[in-house]
C-alpha cells in the first residue's frame, strides 16, 4: 500500500525560517492524507523573486494542481482554506477563468502564472503566529 507524501519538484527550494512556512508545509502533509493523493509543490523560496515577495521570505509555497480535476482542486482549496484559517491566504491560480463547472467563483485570474496552481501564502500585514 502506498502512503500519500509531499513532494516537490526538481529545483524547489526552500528557505525555512519563519514559522508561516512550517505551517504551510504542515497543512499540506495533511492535505496529502485528506484527498490521499501526493501533493507536489512547484515553487517554494525559489526563483528570481524581491526580497520581500512571501515565496522569498519561506512564507509562500505552491502546489500542483495539473494533474487534479476541478472536483479534487475544489476539495483540496476549500480544505486548505479551512485548515490554515484566516491568518493565511490560499488561492487557485490560473492564466484564464473558468466558464463552468465546479471552479466557478473559486478561479484567481494571474495572467503571469506559468499554469495552474494553489498557492498559499502568509496573509498579508499580518505576523504568524500572531503576537
Amino acid at each position: 500500500m502506498s502512503v500519500p507524501v509531499v513532494r516537490s519538484k526538481d529545483g524547489v527550494t526552500f528557505k525555512m525560517g519563519p514559522p508561516a512556512g512550517f505551517r504551510i508545509l504542515g497543512a499540506l502533509a495533511n492535505l496529502a492524507f485528506y484527498l490521499w493523493s501526493d501533493v507536489t509543490i512547484t515553487s517554494g523560496s525559489d526563483g528570481n523573486r524581491l526580497p520581500t515577495d512571501p515565496h522569498a521570505t519561506g512564507e509562500a509555497i505552491d502546489i500542483r494542481t495539473t494533474d487534479w480535476d476541478d472536483e479534487t482542486i475544489k476539495r483540496a482549496l476549500l480544505w486548505l482554506r479551512q485548515d490554515l484559517g484566516p491568518l493565511f491566504t490560499v488561492l487557485h491560480e490560473r492564466p484564464v477563468d473558468v466558464a463552468s463547472g465546479p471552479l466557478v467563483g473559486l478561479v484567481t485570474v494571474n495572467a503571469n502564472a506559468s499554469g495552474q496552481h494553489i498557492h498559499a501564502q502568509r496573509k498579508r500585514d499580518t505576523v504568524y503566529p500572531p503576537v
